[in-house]
């Protein structure tokens, strides 16, 4: 196999990876299932302790100049994908309420990885597939999480899905997409469910 093949080979490998990762980030919403007996002290400590092991670690990475496996060219200098996940989950987990939290991480999860995958081709598979997705999704959490009406959670999930949708697309050096996901949607279905005194 010549250089460039390996090259392709390699960046196909890099992107089955963060895919896979993307899929693996679901699990944290096990978080909720985990009693609060079962530490000593409250579950949200380690919570905590977890994002000061990531963010050490990141910090390290970018002090010695480590290449990690799967990162784009453009995270070798900045914080990862992964710290500043950790940060979205760590936050949302800790401050956010669950009807919340859940859709936000599930769609992030699940849905960016699609639209990687459909985002270059013609037609209506982007961004109505993904859309559909995250919508769904957030129509789900919300229906099953909440006591809301029909109509708060069609539109609170449109709204949820839309702005994860939107917020993926802006490439910001310095800020993640997969952080923006998990936090805008929250943030903007948390001050509306204030204002709306749902």
């Amino acid at each position: 196999m010549n250089t460039e093949g390996a090259n392709v080979a390699s960046a196909e490998k890099g992107e089955k990876l963060r895919r896979l990762v993307h899929i693996l980030t679901s699990s944290f919403i096990f978080y909720y299932f985990i009693p609060d007996f079962i530490f000593e002290k409250h579950k949200g400590y380690f919570l905590v302790i977890f994002l000061a092991v990531v963010l050490f670690i990141d910090s390290y990475r970018m002090h010695v100049g480590w290449r990690v496996y799967g990162a784009r060219e453009y995270e070798h200098n900045r914080p990862s994908a992964l710290a500043l996940v950790a940060i979205g989950v760590t936050v949302g987990l800790l401050f956010f309420p669950k009807h919340l939290v859940v859709p936000s991480i599930l769609t992030m999860a699940f849905v960016d990885p699609v639209i990687r995958a459909v985002r270059d081709n013609p037609g209506y598979i982007y961004p109505i597939l993904p859309l559909c997705m995250a919508v769904g999704i957030f129509y789900g959490a919300l229906y099953y999480l909440t006591d809301w009406s029909a109509l708060y959670v069609f539109g609170l999930a449109v709204v949820g899905g839309s702005v994860a949708i939107a917020v993926e697309r802006p490439h910001i050096e310095w800020l993640d997409d997969d952080l923006l996901m998990i936090m805008v949607p929250m943030i903007v279905l948390w001050t509306l469910s204030i204002l709306l005194k749902i």
